[in-house]
């Protein structure tokens, strides 16, 4: 199992599976849906992508703040969310894309044909793409020079960098972009207002330049660079002796040097005084004000904070109090969102925080997922027929009674009569005795819903099945309907 993060939502995934399984905030539709909702999602539900994948299954799944990348085995790419800067690769710019669907093939097509897509990044508005022999594309903003193609504002469909090597990794912060060549070196472009880029100012680079304070006496020559990570105005790279070296905005001491001051340069990490005797770190995973490091000893280390998170601002690197293990097991993969962040353990345990709310998922007691048999008929009916489900009145009069009014209008907004007589339907379901009853009002909806286009009825139904899986999860009046599946852990 692992986890990937953005700004506040949260997604678990696998290799070679064919559904991810989304939590949090969905304003773009990013969590593909099919709805765009401003609201928390607070349980994690399936997004079954077996009809997008067919014979593929999932590779790696990266997160901005308001987009979502999958690669698959086959080296296909599946984007959902904001797309209002091209960074969905999808020829367009088109505001959202609130299912996933695949990347649109455009001139860099050739390439794709010869080696296949092998690794991807996102920062804010942009999406990067390396393939298997290290050539590097790049879709989306441009303006601070982040996707390294000189001259462009921008671009929709996945183009070529111009770099004289192929790379061996590729990482993207908030607005800026760093690569791990052939040769160990670290090359960086984008914006660089908290000298993210390492290069001893604050102009942004629009080319992947060499970074100028990666060399002697700083990096001597027997050590060179094994990884890298970029938080969101921030950069770090791990050395072949295990040292930690950053470099970016400080202003919450997520770089660990101990003190608030960013730093324009490259800067050794002091971890002399938390690293036990033969102790390295393996990891480093950055956030937007939060840093965690892996360590050898399966030990997390953690220093700067985030809005939400847990635990106190440090400006040094401290051991994280992980007392919700159970005993035997280790951290195995964590993912560092914007106000929200998650944790796995060995035996599929997950702790999850967001927006200040904590969910400890025991492996024995895997996630729970709503799967209603009213969800489930909104998922799976109507493919052909023009009325809605054949439910009980009751779990009608329970339906619109749970959902708030402003709930039944945004899953009704798709035509004014269906909102009307939605709203009309909540009244009678509250007051009975004054209003005609429930069994009265189902077939006036049936009607109106026969009668809207397949676009709009598609519209209602996912709006209303999104609600509902939010909304009756914890609900004691329909506790008898639901029957919960877990994860595949």
């Amino acid at each position: 199992m692992f986890v990937t993060a953005g700004f506040n939502f949260i997604i678990l995934w696998s290799f070679h599976e064919k559904q991810i399984y989304v939590q949090g905030q969905n304003r773009f539709g990013q969590l593909g849906v099919g709805i765009n909702d401003t609201n928390h999602q607070p349980i994690f539900i399936p997004i079954d992508l077996s009809n997008r994948l067919e014979n593929d299954s999932i590779k790696q799944v990266v997160a901005s703040p308001s987009h979502v990348a999958i690669l698959t085995a086959n080296g296909n790419m599946l984007l959902a969310g904001h797309n209002g800067h091209g960074q969905l690769a999808m020829g367009n710019k088109t505001n959202a894309f609130k299912t996933f669907a695949k990347m649109a093939y455009g001139p860099a097509t050739q390439y794709f044909n010869v080696a296949k897509i092998a690794e991807l990044a996102v920062g804010e508005s942009f999406t990067f793409c390396r393939d298997a022999n290290g050539q590097l594309f790049a879709t989306g903003d441009n303006r601070e020079g982040q996707l390294g193609l000189p001259g462009m504002t921008g671009t929709s469909h996945c183009e070529a960098v111009p770099l004289p090597l192929h790379i061996r990794k590729i990482v993207a912060g908030y607005q800026h972009s760093v690569a791990l060549m052939p040769n160990r070196s670290v090359s960086v472009c984008g914006r660089n207002d908290f000298g993210q880029l390492g290069m001893n100012h604050v102009n942004s680079l629009d080319t992947f330049t060499a970074s100028s304070s990666l060399q002697a006496p700083l990096l001597p020559i027997h050590e060179f660079i094994v990884d890298i990570a970029a938080g969101g105005d921030s950069t770090f790279v791990l050395t072949s002796e295990g040292r930690v070296l950053a470099c970016g905005n400080n202003q919450n001491g997520q770089l660990g040097l101990g003190d608030k001051a960013n730093r324009l340069v490259f800067t050794a990490v002091d971890l002399s005084g938390v690293l036990r005797e033969g102790e390295k770190i393996e990891r480093i995973i950055a956030g937007t004000w939060r840093t965690i490091l892996m360590t050898s000893e399966k030990r997390i280390l953690t220093c700067g904070s985030d809005l939400y998170q847990e635990g106190q601002q440090h400006t040094t690197f401290q051991a994280m109090d992980c007392a919700w293990l159970h005993p035997g097991t280790t951290i195995t993969d964590i993912a560092l969102g914007c106000g929200c962040s998650a944790f796995v353990a060995s035996d599929n345990s997950i702790r999850v925080n967001n927006q200040g709310t904590s969910i400890q998922i025991e492996a024995r007691h895997p996630v729970k997922l709503v799967e209603t048999s009213l969800v489930k008929s909104f998922e799976t009916s109507l493919e052909s027929s023009q009325t809605l489900p054949s439910l009980p009145v009751e779990m009608w009069r329970q339906i619109f009674s749970y959902l708030s009014i402003s709930d039944i209008m945004q899953a009704a907004q798709t035509c004014k009569e269906l909102w009307n007589i939605a709203i009309e339907s909540r009244v009678r379901s509250l007051y009975p005795q004054q209003f005609l009853s429930v069994a009265q009002v189902i077939p006036q909806i049936q009607a109106i819903y026969a009668h809207l286009p397949a676009a709009q009825q598609k519209t209602f139904r996912e709006k209303l099945k999104m609600l509902l899986a939010r909304k009756l999860y914890d609900s004691p009046q329909l506790s008898q309907t639901i029957s919960q599946q877990t994860i595949a852990l």
